[in-house]
């Protein structure tokens, strides 16, 4: 019957902790928010990259196809016919590397949201979330 106050210090102690946790939930959900809308603007920002080294690339090759056509006429020599053949290659390599983002950072959005954005639908089953059979 007499406890000197235990039973109230560890309810207070209960309650902290709960309160505890419910300020480290408030925060996972709002750093979970930010990630996500961090990951959006980044996935914005690539697919601009993308467009933009899709164009350079294009540009490159025609580049190319002309130095490769005045070369066969004579009109330059093989040093300027290589470097439209270098900068053809490393557009070629931008292209793909922003490529290889732009899809890295679509999965990433789609694996944080668990949504299939091309479909429209999630990748779960939310109704059996909260009730697995």
């Amino acid at each position: 019957i007499v406890d000197w106050g235990r039973r109230k210090a560890a309810m207070q102690t209960a309650y902290a902790n709960k309160r505890l946790q419910d300020y480290t939930i408030a925060q996972d959900q709002v750093n979970f928010e930010q990630a996500i809308l961090t990951q959006v603007r980044q996935f914005e920002l690539l697919y601009l990259q993308l467009e933009i080294t899709r164009k350079a690339d294009e540009v490159a090759l025609k580049r190319y196809n002309v130095a490769q056509n005045r070369y066969l006429i004579g009109k330059i020599d093989i040093t300027n016919l290589n470097i439209a053949l270098t900068e053809k290659d490393n557009a070629k390599r931008a292209y793909i590397g922003a490529l290889r983002s732009f899809w890295t950072a679509y999965y990433d959005l789609r694996r944080l949201t668990l949504y299939d954005f091309a479909e429209n639908k999630y990748l779960y089953n939310p109704n059996t979330v909260d009730n697995p059979e």
